[in-house]
């Protein structure tokens, strides 16, 4: 492997950045035993390595995949799955955990690979759109419906540095630093529900600012919680 096929692959694995110069010379001289990096615990999915290849290979040809799909229900008993029609337009892993994101019904759509079942890969293709790819491309977030444009959050000073140090939140930007110190930061096109556990996590040193709901949902889950 040369310097080519490492660059290619650090940017394949969304690690460019990890390192601070991606050269024959830094890989000579560094990589030995004093360097460690530990990331995400990746789910196995080699038991479904065919599965994988099958769409990956569908998403490159353009074809239309069928499966069935159960989501994760808050009932235990509740096993029931329904079948989709999907444009594949790519495998996404987030967080360790892969998704096949496509079109259904004009919509954007992830799912979680492991919980696809049934699958078929069908000879009809279809039209990729440039903008869906650009859409799956330019945003952190895994849903692509029901966004608010923008959730607006205040993180105390205690903190602050963590969340300047790396993007914690979907599509995490900085409005600016106040004087106390605290950190204003605003989530542009997102769901609720990948910031809200994000923010109950941090308590008591974040708070949603903007929209109202958004923080009276959060306060609505943790009132449940406490009246358990």
């Amino acid at each position: 492997m040369d310097i080519t096929d490492i660059k290619r692959f650090a940017n394949f694995a969304s690690v460019q950045d990890l390192l601070p110069k991606i050269d024959r010379q830094f890989f000579q001289e560094q990589l030995n035993q004093s360097i460690l990096v530990k990331g995400f615990a990746y789910e196995d999915i080699s038991a479904r390595t065919n599965d994988f290849k099958a769409i990956n290979q569908a998403i490159s040809k353009c074809q239309y995949i069928e499966f069935d799909y159960r989501k994760v229900s808050h009932n235990a008993t509740d096993n029931s799955s329904k079948h989709h029609r999907l444009q594949p337009y790519r495998l996404l892993n987030k967080n360790g955990v892969w998704y096949v994101v496509g079109q259904r019904d004009g919509r954007t759509q992830a799912f979680c690979f492991t919980q696809i079942t049934h699958l078929q890969v069908n000879t009809d293709t279809f039209v990729c759109c440039e903008d869906v790819k650009a859409q799956i491309l330019s945003t952190d977030s895994l849903y692509f419906s029901n966004h608010i444009s923008e959730i607006i959050l205040q993180v105390d000073v205690k903190v602050a540095g963590y969340f300047e140090r790396r993007d914690l939140l979907p599509n995490q930007e900085l409005i600016r630093r106040l004087d106390s110190g605290d950190l204003l930061l605003v989530c542009k096109n997102v769901h609720p529900r990948e910031v809200i556990p994000i923010v109950q996590y941090w308590i008591p040193h974040i708070r949603v600012i903007s929209p109202s709901a958004v923080q009276a949902e959060m306060k609505d889950g943790l009132r449940g919680y406490l009246s358990i």
